[in-house]
């Protein structure tokens, strides 16, 4: 009967220091853990633990964190009641739920939270609560500030007049391929994928989608047009940089356009991988140089032409190529 008792005595013993070294590492867990680790009720909403970093993530203590409604009332305003009912919904289905609130500070400081949550559910109903909350500030700022400054820019580039164009590969191109071969594996594999507002008037599209996704073949009319070829040929040579480019593209209409073009490559790890550009549609100064100099021509046989069947024929032919490569 003592053996007996001894030895339940012996075994409680040992489960009792069992449970206890395992108490002291889930604590060192937690304590390692760089977030607020949490339990609370699921109908209430309370938690029941919270631990110590919550002290100093954002500065109250942890039996603060033990009221009721203490987590409701302090999560950020504007981000109150979607953040609530986001939990509650989620809960309510037995859904783990992940979610990001913005929660003020003991000192006033607004700290953006990453919360993960783990319903834990018990015949077939939500029980419990536990979660891991992860200041994500840091982060938050960086990606506010980011989204800044692609407002900043998509606002500038909405508003200048001239067209503005990011071409993007699908596959980069190597640079020291022979210049014939970069210049068809920029028509095969280079395609829009951004632009503005004045980079579609230029060609008379109406939707944005309409040009997204067109390559160079497109706007270039093919790979062997001698103008918009040497174009390309031209923006390799000076080291993947072109400035005042003219090329003949055709918009929505067919009609002949020329374009000025300043483009600039980026290279990254010897390979081309997207071309940066601003364009004008110079179409009226080349017919107006295109007049002039047809002009000067007529002008110029008028004063050495003795013969005027001659000199009618000569300006029929000046008028016939003038209309022919401007679209009058």
């Amino acid at each position: 009967m003592v053996l007996g008792i001894d030895r339940d005595i012996t075994e409680r013993k040992q489960a009792e220091a069992e449970l206890r070294e395992i108490n002291q590492r889930f604590s060192e867990l937690v304590a390692s853990t760089d977030g607020i680790v949490w339990e609370a009720d699921v109908e209430t909403f309370t938690f029941s633990f919270v631990s110590k970093n919550a002290e100093r993530i954002l500065g109250y203590d942890t039996e603060d964190w033990l009221q009721p409604k203490f987590w409701a009332t302090h999560i950020f305003e504007g981000d109150r009641n979607e953040t609530v009912q986001f939990c509650i919904d989620q809960t309510n289905l037995c859904h783990n739920h992940d979610f990001e609130y913005r929660f003020v500070a003991k000192d006033g400081r607004i700290v953006w939270l990453a919360d993960y949550v783990k319903v834990i559910v018990e015949n077939g109903k939500p029980k419990w609560l536990h979660g891991l909350m992860v200041d994500v500030t840091e982060r938050k700022q960086a990606e506010m500030a980011l989204q800044e400054s692609e407002d900043r820019y998509r606002s500038f580039i909405s508003q200048v007049s001239e067209g503005v164009y990011r071409f993007e590969c699908d596959q980069p191109i190597d640079i020291s391929l022979p210049l014939e071969e970069q210049v068809d594996f920029i028509y095969d594999h280079m395609f829009i994928a951004e632009c503005n507002d004045a980079f579609l008037k230029i060609y008379g599209i109406k939707d944005r989608s309409e040009a997204i996704g067109k390559g160079h073949l497109y706007f270039h009319g093919g790979r062997y047009h001698p103008v918009n070829r040497e174009a390309l040929v031209t923006f390799i040579k000076n080291g993947y940089h072109i400035e005042n480019a003219m090329t003949e593209e055709a918009n929505q209409l067919g009609q002949m356009t020329f374009i000025s073009h300043n483009s600039l490559g980026i290279i990254e790890n010897n390979q081309l991988v997207r071309i940066w550009g601003t364009q004008f549609d110079i179409t009226e100064k080349v017919k107006a140089d295109k007049i002039q100099q047809m002009l000067y021509s007529i002008s110029t046989a008028t004063l050495s032409s003795r013969d005027l069947p001659e000199l009618i024929e000569f300006i029929s032919i000046e008028l016939g190529e003038l209309l022919d490569s401007n679209n009058f």
